[in-house]
């Protein structure tokens, strides 16, 4: 982890959070935070890396729409904030959906199930989240 950190400030420090391999290795940093089970650094970076892929690809993009799936799993699973989880599933399918990858999919057929696991059933109401600089990251 100390060497991935190493390289993303490197990356930051020469390429700027712009840049696609710098926010690579903080998805890097992310996957080996989830693996230590540092649940909520992980969640927070994935987050970060969800906002700039968006801001790379936007919306409908296979990356962006697997960022999401990852965070809305950390959030459900480890978190227990299934609110928050279900906006990023919802995300997530609708960028799916965007792509035209249909229910019969795995990628999508996985968000269905761990949908239909949550208290409250999923609406066609499209998930929505913030980022606020000022203030840091929101769930």
């Amino acid at each position: 982890l100390a060497a991935l950190e190493d390289a993303f400030q490197i990356r930051r420090e020469l390429l700027g959070l712009e840049h696609l391999d710098t926010v690579d290795t903080l998805h890097n940093i992310a996957s080996v935070r989830l693996n230590l089970k540092q649940y909520d650094l992980a969640a927070k970076d994935y987050y970060a890396v969800l906002v700039h892929r968006m801001e790379f690809f936007g919306q409908h993009h296979i990356s962006v729409a697997a960022t999401a799936f990852q965070l809305a799993w950390i959030l459900e699973t480890f978190l227990h904030q299934s609110g928050q989880a279900r906006e990023f599933y919802l995300f997530s399918l609708h960028s799916y959906q965007a792509l035209n990858l249909t229910e019969e999919m795995p990628r999508v057929q996985r968000i269905l199930d761990c949908l239909s696991h949550l208290e409250e059933p999923y609406s066609a109401v499209g998930a929505s989240f913030q980022k606020d600089t000022n203030e840091g990251l929101k769930f």
